[in-house]
């Protein structure tokens, strides 16, 4: 009859792989936690009066929260909607009506006459432009 010490040593590399493949598991697991954390956004839309220039879209105080974005037609030709992190929104202010902040750094692009959002400080956010 085998004893412990020969059922041991024949299924030594077995035993390894096996703690070696939970430790994987769970060190990959600590990675991919904040990937699931559903970060907290808000949503402005384009308010100013007129055809914008660059300074219009870029401008801060041009923009108004709405609790549910417009549907856009996603043209380049003039600004409409985005979709920010928290991170660049003064919530606390005014709790019915966030602002965006300076931070965000808004960057627009001209457009015949007109002009559209590109980018800004929050990578993740979501643009939504509009045909003219």
């Amino acid at each position: 009859m085998k004893t412990l010490k020969t059922i041991l040593k024949s299924n030594l590399l077995g035993v390894f792989a096996l703690i070696a493949a939970f430790g994987l598991v769970l060190s990959m697991s600590a990675f991919t936690a904040s990937e699931n954390v559903k970060r907290q956004t808000y949503s402005f839309y384009y308010s100013a009066p007129g055809t914008p220039d660059v300074d219009d879209v870029e401008e801060e105080d041009n923009w108004t929260y709405v609790a549910e974005p417009d549907f856009c037609d996603q043209e380049l030709e003039t600004a409409c909607t985005i979709t920010i992190d928290a991170e660049f929104v003064d919530a606390i202010t005014n709790p019915s009506q966030p602002r965006l902040k300076q931070e965000a750094e808004l960057q627009a692009a001209p457009s015949a006459g007109s002009a559209y959002v590109v980018s800004s400080q929050d990578s993740n956010m979501d643009i939504a432009n509009k045909a003219l």
